[in-house]
């Protein structure tokens, strides 16, 4: 993929740096029967890490990907993967509601209305089990104000690549 010719519906204009790949790993605990929800799941650049971590154990992995061609890619090299070709926004239609170990959020979050933002956040929260996390990747500073807003609590970490990476990461009580 191009990163640029797709910027305006990705919002990514490179790929994700392996120093934040490395820190999502870090955060995830693989354990028999977890449940790993990812939106944005593109051409796979978080989402094969995250499966090869968690393959020693059962376990169950919903990608949301809007572009069937990235999708077909990551369900064809990927099967323990199941996409959802839909918005990420409506993923509580689409996976068992309070179920959920881990949300890793990779959405260019800085291109949506601050309140289907803060509704997606909510959702995640509510779905997310007891001692689960969600991990938010982003490129706009001014999103962090709102991520520790939202969920309080959480850990911010940036990570000086060009352009600069943010890492939010909640962990539910």
């Amino acid at each position: 993929m191009t990163y640029f010719s797709k910027l305006f519906s990705t919002g990514a204009i490179r790929k994700t740096p392996g120093s934040v790949i490395g820190a999502i790993l870090a955060e995830v605990e693989p354990a028999p029967g977890v449940h790993m929800v990812e939106f944005g799941a593109g051409q796979g650049e978080i989402t094969y890490p995250l499966a090869g971590q968690l393959l020693a154990h059962p376990f169950r992995f919903s990608a949301f990907e809007l572009d069937r061609r990235l999708g077909a890619s990551l369900e064809q090299q990927l099967p323990c993967v199941n996409v959802h070709y839909e918005d990420a926004f409506e993923f509580p239609r689409f996976i068992d509601p309070a179920a959920v170990d881990y949300f890793v959020c990779a959405l260019p979050l800085s291109f949506f209305a601050a309140e289907k933002t803060r509704n997606l956040i909510g959702q995640m929260q509510k779905s997310l089990k007891p001692g689960g996390k969600i991990i938010i990747i982003f490129n706009a500073p001014w999103l962090a104000g709102i991520f520790r807003r939202l969920l309080p609590g959480g850990r911010l970490r940036v990570f000086a690549t060009l352009p600069v990476y943010g890492m939010y990461v909640y962990r539910k009580r």
